[in-house]
């Protein structure tokens, strides 16, 4: 894995200072704040771990997994966090779940489940405890379309200030610092897969990106709560509060900075030496915990969404509609009546196309009696959605509709379906 995103040559690098966005869906654009976000606070933890000088560049991973996203109590393996970006959210797991084991493709595991990953096309099973019942929740994992994108760190500007400047890729000393770009990097995956589908909506597929920031210094907390109860859910490494040796489950009760008590800690703002003490409940005992604040320097970096490899004009896949229903996994066939903004006859299955990115406006074709009874009756006509293939030379893509029975009442905008690639395969492809 450590050459997904660590590159030992020297690159030509053209940098701009400016930051371009080219977003239409306000969903997509609150999805890239949290990219933003968590770029700044992995790297502001490799900064911490890294003695010596660093050039890193990340990248879109060859192979995409989907990482459970949940943050278990070690001893009962209560979920305490549920990331919206993760496969725990894909299959419905609550804060406060017993999580006993997860299977993947039959395969059962019970231990070490927060580093479980699942990739397209994956059947994935998790048994809980939810209040007093055993429950069984299971998913398939939808084939996701993931636009080009690299990022660029290092501790200085200089990149940032260079125009057509040779930056040497600098080998990272430590493996925690590796492992921490590793998780950034499936979470950027997961978050831009989000925005491309989002933007295909929004008829906006061929966005593009490039964000940059300068090195500055800042001083945050590092803690994320339940708003509910006050209760720690994670506590970021390197931070003021693990500083304070804070613990997930710990009970906040009292926060003041320099004796001045502060009601919650989204109302929190720290600078470089406040004084900072903590009483929070750990197993049924009341501590109290004091440090002073330190600003965490944050790296220089540059984020870029490109669009589609240019291929030669003789390379192609197949996008095809064909498939046998798998009714038990609740995936079912589609029709398409544009291609790249063209009409097409509904009775088309089968596309040669060439490399690169097209965009399909498809229908599911989910049988009646499966949406409300009378669904068909009031609505003489369904929602098409829009879904974009980013075709690749010589693969054949399968594309499904994947029907939601808890969302099987909602049909005024269609949320009871989606589109998705069910299956990709090799295929040998001529144009010829």
């Amino acid at each position: 894995m450590k050459k997904s995103f660590l590159l030992f040559v020297f690159i030509s690098l053209h940098v701009l200072n400016a930051q371009a966005s080219e977003l239409s869906n306000p969903k997509s654009q609150a999805l890239l704040a949290d990219i933003r976000m968590d770029i700044n606070d992995s790297l502001s933890r490799v900064m911490d771990i890294e003695r010596s000088d660093w050039t890193v560049l990340l990248r879109k991973p060859e192979d995409s997994y989907i990482s459970l996203g949940i943050i278990l109590e070690p001893s009962s393996k209560t979920v305490l966090s549920v990331s919206s970006h993760g496969l725990g959210s894909t299959l419905d797991l609550k804060v406060g779940d017993i999580l006993y084991s997860m299977s993947i493709n039959g395969t059962s595991y019970k231990n070490n489940l927060q580093e479980l990953k699942a990739s397209g096309g994956d059947k994935v099973t998790a048994l809980v405890k939810r209040g007093d019942k055993e429950i069984e929740l299971d998913t398939i994992i939808r084939h996701e379309v993931t636009p080009h994108w690299q990022l660029f760190a290092s501790p200085h500007n200089s990149f940032l200030d260079a125009e057509n400047n040779q930056i040497k890729t600098q080998q990272l000393q430590s493996a925690a610092s590796i492992s921490i770009l590793k998780k950034l990097q499936g979470r950027i995956n997961s978050m831009l897969s989000d925005i491309q589908r989002l933007e295909a909506e929004s008829d906006n597929p061929d966005f593009h990106l490039d964000l940059s920031q300068r090195t500055k210094h800042e001083t945050r907390f590092g803690v994320t709560i339940d708003r509910t109860t006050s209760q720690v859910i994670r506590v970021d490494e390197g931070s003021n509060a693990d500083s304070l040796k804070l613990q997930p489950g710990d009970l906040i009760k009292n926060i003041k900075v320099n004796g001045k008590s502060v009601k919650n800690v989204s109302q929190l703002t720290l600078i470089d030496g406040d004084n900072l003490d903590v009483s929070v409940e750990r197993d049924g005992q009341l501590i109290s915990l004091t440090t002073q604040a330190k600003s965490n320097a944050l790296p220089a970096w540059r984020f870029l969404v490109e669009r589609d490899p240019e291929y030669p004009d003789s390379a192609c896949g197949v996008v095809t509609l064909l498939l046998t229903p798998r009714i038990s996994e609740d995936i079912y066939n589609v029709e398409a009546s544009q291609l790249d903004g063209d009409n097409i006859i509904s009775s088309k299955v089968i596309f040669k196309l060439k490399a690169g990115s097209h965009s399909f406006k498809l229908y599911d074709k989910i049988p009646s009696d499966k949406v409300v009874s009378d669904f068909r009756k009031r609505r003489s006509y369904k929602i098409g959605k829009t879904f974009v293939v980013n075709v690749e030379p010589n693969k054949r893509y399968y594309l499904a509709s994947k029907f939601d029975r808890t969302k099987r009442w909602k049909t005024r905008n269609g949320e009871y379906w989606e589109p998705m690639v069910w299956k990709v395969e090799d295929y040998e492809c001529s144009l010829d």
